[in-house]
């Protein structure tokens, strides 16, 4: 099983997000990013029997997926979603 996190923050004005292989990983670039410490924050677990594509490009039919797209929604392609905090 293959696994993905997204953390993403909520603030009075937008938010700040961060992708990783592991809780920590995600919350680490989701600081990196801008949030602060008081920003509220919720964690994303994304599971599949696919392995996830690189960040880099998009994914291909033999691969899963999970992104946040501009106007920051997350999107996800051939895996579960799961609230994990």
């Amino acid at each position: 099983m293959h696994v993905r996190f997204i953390a993403r923050s909520f603030n009075g004005f937008g938010g700040h997000w961060g992708l990783g292989d592991t809780i920590a990983q995600a919350i680490q670039k989701m600081k990196k990013a801008g949030a602060k410490k008081k920003d509220d924050f919720t964690v994303w677990q994304f599971t599949s029997e696919l392995p996830f594509a690189p960040t880099d490009r998009d994914a291909e039919e033999t691969e899963a997926d999970v992104w946040i797209d501009r106007n920051g929604s997350i999107n996800w392609i051939r895996c579960k979603r799961e609230k994990y905090r």
